[in-house]
């Protein structure tokens, strides 16, 4: 990912609660002058009929995603889905906007990796990151066994992540989505 600045998002899939828990960091660094804040104004996750999804990247692209991507309601196989219906619809609502930019997203219980130059499958793992510290978020979520809440190892995460990642802040925004079953 070289020096371009980024965030931190992280996933959880707990096939006991049936739920994908999501988080990502607050910190946000304006392109115009280089400087970092927190901010929760706009939040780098989101859940919309029940798709639950967090980009990291550019903050323009963040943001026009974030606040105004509505993924199409789907009951078909979360890979079909992604594949054909909200993996298309993300790239309609993005349009030529330019920017490098990753994201994770939840679909009918399956995590996807999807980035500007296409999209992963999911693979099965239970966990998935993305960002500018994704390796130190992922190194805790491998470490972390046993979970009873997975939203709070989620924050912790983010937070392990912030630690080792200038990119990345310590308060994270956590959300979550419940499935009748996972695939």
């Amino acid at each position: 990912m070289g020096n371009e600045r980024m965030t931190t998002i992280v996933a959880i899939k707990d096939v006991v609660t049936q739920h994908i828990v999501m988080a990502g960091d607050l910190r946000v660094s304006e392109p115009e002058t280089g400087r970092y804040y927190d901010s929760n104004l706009v939040p780098k996750v989101a859940v919309r009929n029940d798709v639950i999804f967090g980009v990291a990247g550019d903050k323009r692209l963040v943001d026009h995603v974030v606040l105004g991507w509505e993924p199409p309601e789907t009951q078909a196989d979360p890979v079909l889905a992604m594949h054909y219906e909200l993996y298309p619809s993300l790239l309609e609502h993005i349009g030529d906007m330019e920017g490098d930019w990753q994201m994770l997203v939840g679909c009918r219980g399956s995590i996807f990796y999807v980035d500007s130059k296409g999209i992963a499958s999911d693979d099965g793992h239970l966990t998935a990151a993305v960002g500018s510290g994704a390796a130190y978020a992922l190194g805790y979520l491998q470490h972390a066994h046993g979970w009873s809440n997975t939203r709070g190892v989620a924050d912790m995460a983010i937070q392990v992540a912030s630690e080792f990642d200038m990119n990345t802040s310590s308060e994270a925004y956590v959300t979550e989505v419940h499935y009748d079953s996972i695939y």
